[in-house]
C-alpha cells in the first residue's frame, strides 16, 4: 500500500511538473509572438520615419566627408596644440574612432598627420613604421591607447606621445575630440574638442 501511495504521489508530481513546463513554454511562445508582432507593426508604422532619419544621416556624413569642414577643424586643433607648447618631440597618431557610421576616419587621421608634419614641431612616426615596431613586439594596432598602456607601448616603440580620439555627427554638428597621452608618465597632456555646425 505504501508503494502504491508513493507511486501515486510520484505520478501527481510528474504531471504537475509537465503542466508547469507547458505553462512556461506557452508563456514564452506567446511572449515571442507578441514581441514580433509589436516589432513588425512598429517597423511598418515607423519605416518611413526611419528611412528619412537614415537618409538624413547618410547625407550629412557625405557632406562632412567631402567638405572642408574636417580641414578647418584639424587646423583649429593643431593651432591649439601648438599654442600649448607641450614638450614632446615624437608622437604617433593612433586611430581616430567614429561614433557615426560612414565617417571617413582614415582621412581624418591622415589630414591630422599631414598638418602635424607641415608644422614641423614634432616628429611623427608613420603608420607603417609604427606597425613594424609593434609587430616586432608582437603587439597590435587594433587596441586603444590609454593612460594605462601608453607607458609600456611608448617605451617599446620609442615615442613620447600618442595622439588619438573620436569623432561623431550629432544633431547637425560634427564633433572631433583629440587628446595626447604622454608615454613617460601615462598622463593626458593635451585634449581638445572642436564642434562645427553645418
Amino acid at each position: 500500500m505504501e508503494k502504491s501511495f508513493l507511486f501515486l504521489i510520484k505520478q501527481i508530481e510528474d504531471s504537475e511538473a509537465i503542466s508547469i513546463r507547458w505553462t512556461k513554454v506557452s508563456f514564452i511562445v506567446l511572449s515571442l509572438f507578441l514581441f514580433s508582432s509589436c516589432m513588425k507593426s512598429g517597423m511598418m508604422m515607423g519605416g518611413n520615419m526611419m528611412d528619412t532619419m537614415m537618409s538624413k544621416t547618410t547625407s550629412e556624413v557625405q557632406k562632412i566627408n567631402s567638405s572642408q569642414v574636417i580641414d578647418k577643424m584639424i587646423i583649429e586643433v593643431i593651432n591649439d596644440f601648438n599654442e600649448k607648447q607641450i614638450n614632446i618631440n615624437s608622437i604617433a597618431v593612433w586611430d581616430i574612432k567614429s561614433k557615426t557610421a560612414g565617417l571617413d576616419v582614415e582621412t581624418i587621421r591622415l589630414k591630422l598627420i599631414s598638418q602635424l608634419v607641415d608644422q614641423n614641431r614634432v616628429n611623427v612616426i608613420s603608420r607603417d613604421r609604427l606597425k613594424d615596431l609593434l609587430d616586432e613586439q608582437s603587439l597590435s594596432l587594433s587596441g586603444i591607447i590609454d593612460e594605462h598602456n601608453a607607458i609600456e607601448i611608448g617605451k617599446l616603440i620609442g615615442v613620447e606621445g600618442f595622439m588619438g580620439g573620436y569623432c561623431s555627427l550629432e544633431d547637425d554638428r560634427f564633433i572631433l575630440s583629440l587628446s595626447l597621452i604622454e608615454t613617460k608618465r601615462g598622463v593626458i597632456l593635451w585634449a581638445k574638442i572642436v564642434v562645427e555646425s553645418f
